[in-house]
């Protein structure tokens, strides 16, 4: 990578809705990753940070769980791993 900036934020947005097993999204964003981790390598050996937020609103009871084998995947890409919930943040549906 030519030259660093102190802070540079790349973004990607992805809403699911009404759907339990919203990791499956997670492990499509994996797939699309894997095949340039040798880039992510690089951006976090030169003291960058990568990681997926899960912003889960706050007035639905909803829940998943990412496999072992899923966090092996994600943590070899060295990337974290972020769940926020937002109690008074409303669904779009409510």
């Amino acid at each position: 990578m030519r030259g660093r900036s102190k802070e540079t934020v790349w973004g990607y947005h992805r809403y699911t809705e009404r759907k339990r097993a919203f990791f499956e999204d997670v492990v499509a964003l994996i797939d699309v990753l894997e095949p340039h981790a040798n880039f992510l390598q690089e951006i976090v050996d030169s003291g960058g940070r990568m990681f997926i937020a899960l912003d889960l609103v706050g007035d639905t009871n909803i829940g998943d769980a990412l496999s072992y084998q899923q966090l092996a995947r994600l943590s070899a890409l060295r990337i974290d791993l972020s769940v926020e919930v937002f109690p008074r943040m409303k669904s779009y549906d409510s």
